[in-house]
């Protein structure tokens, strides 16, 4: 392969990286603790997003190594906000390094600044976020103002809601971490929020989503996808969650006409300190302009282990495949990951990761820092 394709493969994974700081700060593995729904944390049934209360106890009680009486709260208490308010905001500074066998780089940059409020009036919720969106030199409309969520939710019991507005529709695993590949690669990376209307049910035997996708709303029609999502989740037993989600789109990057995109997701208690969280994802497109169809393979494992509280120990194996059948189309990226939790609103994540690139290709390495504060 020659050097240009190198610096081309580094280029795409390098920028997958780079977008890997997640504005939803999400932490599916909670499941293994006994919270089966993202509502026990967020006010979004779909995790991610401003903080209630019982999270912010939560953050001190189960994860975080240690925590003064009210430092948990928002802005550690120093403003007292009122029941129908829930306030919260994200910052996020990420650092890379990529050392490929024809360059070495690095680059750091404030990823995040966020502002995010729910307010609460009897049954509706609104939620809206208002923030900086970072600049990564790569990606489009960089340093732009953005709002990445905002909508209307309805309670209509303890058990379902329904919502409409921007946010991602629910699928698979929702991990926070967006160079996954069942993340970023097949439409759920940083600004890809669409408009959508979701119906949810939650219990605690699990919980069901089904979400009509509208899409951007912004008349790109080279980045717009209208469609339907659909995701089924089971407990067993108090900290196990096996799920299976699907989706059908049409007119997604103007590469193929629709796609159906599903595949089965499991988050696993092992043992008190030990836990396994998986997905894999199957997708069949229909090429624009031409009469074929393409199928495509994404997959992601990762191996936890918990020492003591606030952190967590990680080996991660990521797979992703745009053309089952054409080894060109596959990368793998095996490695090591730390999260650490020292107190209430920050944490910091680090990863080292090996990635394989097709025969004849250069592989390479890529580390990656995170550091976030949540108000």
């Amino acid at each position: 392969m020659t050097s240009s394709s190198v610096r081309v493969w580094g280029f795409f994974l390098g920028l997958v990286f780079l977008v890997s700081a997640s504005p939803a700060h999400a932490f599916p593995w909670n499941v293994r603790h006994g919270y089966p729904n993202c509502t026990a944390c967020h006010l979004s049934p779909g995790g991610g997003g401003v903080l209630s209360a019982y999270d912010r106890e939560l953050a001190k009680e189960i994860q975080s190594m240690k925590s003064g009486e009210n430092e948990a709260a928002f802005l550690y208490g120093a403003v007292k906000t009122p029941e129908w308010l829930d306030a919260g905001g994200d910052l996020r500074y990420i650092q890379i390094f990529q050392d490929t066998p024809t360059s070495f780089s690095g680059r750091s940059f404030w990823m995040q600044s966020d502002l995010e409020a729910g307010v609460h009036l009897g049954k509706i919720t609104l939620v809206g976020t208002a923030g900086w969106k970072g600049n990564a030199n790569a990606l489009r409309n960089d340093n732009d103002f953005i709002s990445r969520r905002h909508y209307a939710m309805v309670t209509l019991d303890d058990r379902f809601t329904l919502r409409g507005g921007r946010f991602y529709p629910v699928f698979g695993l929702m991990q926070a971490e967006h160079e996954d590949a069942t993340r970023g690669p097949i439409g759920f990376d940083q600004g890809m929020e669409s408009y959508n209307l979701e119906f949810s049910d939650q219990n605690e035997n699990g919980s069901l989503f089904v979400s009509p996708i509208f899409g951007k709303l912004r008349g790109d029609r080279s980045a717009d996808e209208k469609g339907l999502a659909a995701s089924k989740y089971f407990m067993f037993g108090p900290n196990t969650r096996v799920g299976v989600s699907g989706l059908y789109g049409k007119g997604f990057y103007n590469s193929y006409e629709n796609r159906i995109l599903a595949g089965p997701s499991a988050i696993m208690n092992l043992s008190k300190s030990l836990f396994w969280m998986a997905e894999v994802d199957f997708e069949r497109r229909k090429v624009i302009g031409a009469d074929r169809h393409e199928t495509g393979l994404y997959e992601v494992q990762r191996l936890g282990y918990e020492p003591m509280q606030g952190l967590i120990l990680s080996g991660r194996q990521d797979l992703q495949r745009r053309v089952v059948g054409d080894p060109r189309t596959s990368a793998v990226t095996l490695g090591p990951q730390v999260d650490f939790y020292p107190r209430p609103h920050f944490d910091l994540q680090v990863a080292l990761a090996r990635v394989f690139l097709p025969e004849n290709t250069p592989n390479f390495w890529m580390w990656t820092g995170v550091l976030h504060f949540y108000l």
